[in-house]
């Protein structure tokens, strides 16, 4: 563990915890306000990772980024808005700050590319594990709970861990990007259709407002990632 500790150096043994944080602020959200509030707000950590690359590393803001992160926010404060006063602001400002804390790991991640960050989720799982230790039930759960819970460690978060590694290697950035937004679409439809949550209006609203900027962005950047595809494969492009 010390040799580990030492080869993700300073920046690793800050993405750690900052990877249990905010992983304990998506149990806090999702269990404090409704499933489609903790996706609808998390799905603007792209735009926040985006702002931090700018301020933490110097990367220019493209002229569409700019205008998303301003649509995104506008989005976020129209889901929260709809939560005053309904008991559901704590969960909607936890996943405001899980929103922040991926944002904040993305762009640290990016920083130290050059180490081998992987004992980093360790850490995190170990940090997460005792967080959660004080207010653990053993054996709190029935048989069809652990069918559940087996279902979800062992194929679930696996395929799609395996399967979020595997997509950037085959396609451009910004096509993940509006691939990913259907989390945020299927994610509140499943609960709704499941156990019966219909997401609030305000949500409605804002979650609107937000994938709108998410895809316009992705599609300004997608047709960008093209233009310029195509003109390197033109006879005298660049690319003969």
């Amino acid at each position: 563990l010390p040799a580990a500790c030492r080869a993700v150096g300073l920046p690793g043994l800050v993405i750690g915890p900052l990877f249990a944080l905010g992983t304990v602020f998506f149990v806090i959200s999702i269990t404090s306000t409704s499933v489609a509030n903790t996706l609808v707000i998390i799905a603007t950590s792209p735009l926040f990772a985006a702002l931090l690359s700018f301020v933490m590393m110097g990367e220019m803001l493209a002229f569409s980024t700019a205008l998303a992160i301003m649509a995104g926010l506008l989005g976020v404060v129209v889901t929260v808005w709809g939560s005053l006063g309904e008991g559901r602001l704590l969960g909607d400002l936890a996943a405001l700050g899980t929103a922040v804390c991926m944002a904040l790991n993305f762009t640290l991640i990016r920083r130290a590319r050059a180490r081998d960050l992987m004992p980093v989720y360790a850490l995190s799982g170990l940090l997460i594990t005792l967080a959660a230790l004080p207010f653990a039930e053993p054996f709190a759960f029935t048989g069809i709970q652990w069918a559940w819970l087996a279902l979800l460690v062992l194929l679930v978060h696996p395929v799609a861990f395996l399967l979020i590694t595997l997509g950037p290697r085959y396609l451009s950035a910004p096509e993940v990007s509006l691939l990913m937004l259907l989390e945020t679409v299927f994610g509140p439809l499943w609960v709704w259709l499941a156990l019966g949550e219909r997401p609030p209006d305000g949500t409605l609203l804002g979650g609107a407002v937000i994938l709108g900027a998410l895809a316009a962005n992705a599609a300004w950047r997608l047709r960008a990632v093209r233009l310029r595809r195509s003109s390197l494969a033109w006879p005298g492009g660049g690319g003969a």
